[in-house]
């Protein structure tokens, strides 16, 4: 693909996009092969915990 909605990967280094282009594959997976795995600790979405920060929200108003 040329593009992708998954732009935080991309713009944090995670992900590369290349298109159908060969050389651009090859340039990619040479980057790759070299990256720090920890570009993958980065939390992008998150700590994983809206869910319940959205209940106690809840629970003040409905408790109010």
């Amino acid at each position: 693909r040329d593009e992708t909605e998954w732009i935080e990967l991309v713009e944090s280094g995670a992900n590369i996009i290349t298109g159908a282009d060969t050389a651009a594959i090859i340039a990619a997976l040479k980057k790759a092969a070299i990256m720090d795995p920890g570009i993958f600790n980065t939390p992008l979405y998150g700590d994983g915990n809206s869910g319940k920060a959205i209940v106690e929200v809840l629970l003040k108003f409905y408790n109010s």
